[in-house]
């Protein structure tokens, strides 16, 4: 994808009025069949931990602290609790955990200085708030992108792999961007902007002779 297609796409979004308006922009940038095998994989979440949740967990004793290595695990009672966290053990994605509680847990705050896991702290804002958004890398590198015309920022954003401290400011503009966009409240829209977002982040990510 070049550059300059990215930036008419990105504006379009900030046209658009409704849900189908979005889906026309998804249909620009790959195949319907494409967006649905990511939505299998990542289905909308239609809930939220509050950070009243995180202290009712502290205080039955199930978590001790954000640390889920010390998570009672007495304290599982239903096999689909036990079976979900059988697959974060297995995936060694238990001290993920911890990043994605101190985040539901920011919800309370108007700022943070997390300095590491910065996606799964957002995740957490995410979870804990309806105005707060998903971010992972390459929606990032895609707005980061759009708003600059400075050829080695782009150049930087392309090669991102991590999402780091020093991209806090760029997390802050893309939130007050979303928020100023006419679909800001909507959440059907706000879903189908992350996916848009990602599939452009990916397609003009540095990697090969195909994205140059």
């Amino acid at each position: 994808m070049e550059v300059a297609q990215l930036k008419t796409l990105i504006d379009k979004i900030k046209s658009a009025k409704s849900v189908d308006d979005l889906d026309k922009i998804k249909d620009e940038i790959q195949p319907r069949s494409d967006y649905q095998s990511l939505d299998d994989k990542y289905p909308k979440i239609g809930f939220q931990i509050t950070a009243n949740d995180i202290k009712d967990l502290e205080q039955q004793n199930i978590l001790r602290g954000v640390d889920f290595k010390e998570l009672n695990q007495e304290g599982l009672k239903t096999p689909l609790e036990k079976l979900l966290y059988a697959v974060l053990w297995k995936q060694g994605d238990l001290v993920k955990l911890k990043h994605i509680i101190e985040g539901i847990k920011s919800t309370e705050k108007s700022d943070f200085d997390k300095k590491e896991a910065l996606v799964f702290f957002q995740f957490g804002k995410f979870l804990g708030s309806e105005n707060e958004p998903i971010i992972d890398q390459h929606v990032l590198r895609a707005f980061g992108i759009f708003k600059t015309e400075d050829e080695h920022k782009i150049e930087e954003y392309r090669k991102m792999e991590l999402i780091e401290f020093k991209h806090k400011s760029l997390i802050e503009d893309y939130k007050q961007w979303l928020n100023k966009l006419p679909l800001n409240k909507n959440q059907d829209a706000l879903f189908k902007i992350d996916r848009i977002l990602m599939s452009i982040g990916k397609k003009i990510k540095y990697r090969n002779k195909k994205n140059l």
